[in-house]
């Protein structure tokens, strides 16, 4: 009404603007490779429109005096008389072409066939005398092969008897040649090892005298520095001096042993396993020290975590996370090192956020990042934001942050995951809890490289507010039921090292998906 007020008598889509008039420009016809909207400014310039004929919406076109439209039917009527008229030239052209096309292969067949016979004629007499040039010129070739191979048969012959009768000479040239060879070096050989064995007695003498010289030097220093120091402490301890010795002894190997083991111990981190080897004397006690400095460690972590909540929650999720997906999924050992956050869009932030949250009644974030959301119908993707709150789970639009669906968290049946690196994860929804309308799409597939710390962080909120443990099932095969009433679709994993793609492949066919990994 506000549109017809203003004067726009007439209103179009582009679409069927462009399909009815596009014969009016020559840019436009036979087809247009760009926008409607493009194409339909392009027939209004053609056809010498001003702006104040015409104004273009979002959508449409609308025409405000009815003037313009008769000018462009009447355009029309005549661009269609001379279409007609070309496609009746080019149509008479055609089947005036296809008749001379007729004509001209007939004349063709006959003289083909005319000038076969013809050469036919001239081609079997040709035959007929080259077949006897060749006969005569083969047989005159093969006799004179016929002596070349005779001949050669018998220089062969006769070369092998000459190589047989020089190669004989010479193996029998070549043996007696070895032979003096190993008599000469086995005699050299014999002499070395003897003189090699006297030298290593010899050697081996003096180096056992050496020994005993040496051993004997100490010996005697050990003896003659006892019986100083005896002489000396011989009057002043007496029959207790030995006892204050030992006891001295011990206590710098003692001494000697923990200041070693102070400059050697281990950092402070708990996964370093390293101790110093200690003397067998104090293999007891180093393990009770490595037992107690293992204690303190933990004692440093427990304290640290205990005045820090943030980082105490931080490590129950990366435990929660180790429980649920290590040795099952091989994507897990590369969120080890990485921490985990709740919200990776900054939605708090986001002045489109207060709206959501007076719709939905959830003001707790757990969890928000963009995530891609599976094609039921063709497996293609399409960008979403799910934010997972304290009661429930959100599928936001991701430019207007309007709510699509919102699922309650104790509806959630389990979440299926595959064994391999991809990123994609499939929410099963129980459908006989369901009393809303959004339930009646039931599971949804979704694909996000944080995947490790989403379905930890659900796990995480469930268990606190439903006081149940949500099920996490490990598959390569994995049933998904998109609407009650049909038959599952099953989603196949599949590894394939060849691929250069980064994210996988998905393909529908039928009631199976593909996935390519």
């Amino acid at each position: 009404v506000r549109v017809r007020r203003a004067g726009f008598a007439y209103r179009q889509v582009y679409s069927e603007a462009l399909a009815r008039y596009k014969m009016l420009a020559v840019k436009t016809w036979p087809n247009w490779k760009g926008r409607p909207k493009e194409g339909v400014k392009e027939i209004m310039k053609e056809c010498n429109k001003t702006k104040a004929d015409y104004v273009c919406g979002r959508s449409k076109i609308f025409i405000r005096n009815p003037r313009t439209i008769f000018d462009l039917e009447a355009r029309r009527k005549n661009r269609m008389n001379d279409l007609a008229t070309l496609i009746q030239k080019v149509y008479k052209g055609w089947t005036q072409w296809n008749k001379f096309q007729i004509m001209r292969r007939a004349q063709i067949v006959i003289s083909a066939f005319y000038k076969c016979h013809l050469h036919r004629r001239k081609f079997l007499r040709k035959k007929e005398a080259a077949i006897v040039i060749q006969k005569y010129f083969r047989g005159s070739q093969a006799r004179m092969e016929l002596q070349m191979l005779k001949y050669v048969k018998r220089a062969t012959w006769a070369v092998g008897i000459i190589r047989k009768w020089f190669y004989g000479w010479k193996a029998r040239k070549a043996v007696r040649e070895m032979k003096y060879r190993l008599r000469v070096g086995s005699a050299v050989i014999v002499i070395q090892k003897y003189f090699r064995g006297w030298r290593a007695r010899k050697v081996l003498q003096e180096m056992k005298y050496r020994l005993r010289v040496e051993a004997s030097v100490i010996v005697i220093q050990k003896y003659c520095r006892g019986w100083k120091v005896r002489k000396q402490f011989r009057v002043m301890f007496k029959q207790v001096a030995a006892p204050k010795v030992a006891r001295f002894m011990w206590n710098a190997l003692c001494y000697r042993f923990l200041v070693s083991l102070l400059h050697n111990l281990p950092s402070d981190s708990l996964l370093d396993k390293r101790w110093p080897r200690p003397p067998p004397l104090f293999h007891k006690t180093s393990e009770l020290l490595k037992s107690m400095h293992h204690g303190w460690r933990c004692r440093l972590l427990r304290d640290y975590y205990r005045n820090n909540p943030v980082e105490r929650r931080r490590m129950q999720e990366k435990a929660r996370a180790s429980a649920l997906f290590k040795g099952r999924k091989s994507l897990y050992a590369r969120t080890v090192c990485i921490p985990f956050k709740s919200d990776r869009l900054n939605l708090r932030g986001d002045e489109r956020w207060p709206r959501v949250v007076a719709q939905t009644h959830e003001q707790r974030i757990v969890w928000a990042g963009n995530v891609q959301k599976l094609n039921r119908k063709d497996g293609k993707s399409t960008p979403v934001i799910l934010v997972v709150t304290g009661t429930s789970f959100l599928v936001l639009d991701p430019k207007t942050l309007l709510l699509k669906y919102q699922v309650n968290l104790d509806h959630l049946q389990q979440i299926s995951l595959s064994s391999f690196s991809d990123h994609l994860f499939v929410m099963h929804i129980n459908s006989y809890k369901a009393t809303n309308r959004s339930y009646a799409k039931g599971d949804f597939v979704f694909k996000n490289p944080n995947v490790i710390e989403m379905v930890t962080k659900i796990h995480a909120v469930i268990h606190e507010t439903f006081n149940r443990k949500l099920k996490v099932v490990i598959n390569n095969e994995i049933t998904a039921h998109f609407k009650p009433d049909e038959e599952p679709c099953i989603i196949r994993f599949q590894h394939d090292p060849h691929t250069r793609s980064a994210s996988p492949i998905c393909r529908r066919r039928g009631s199976f998906i593909q996935v390519i990994v």
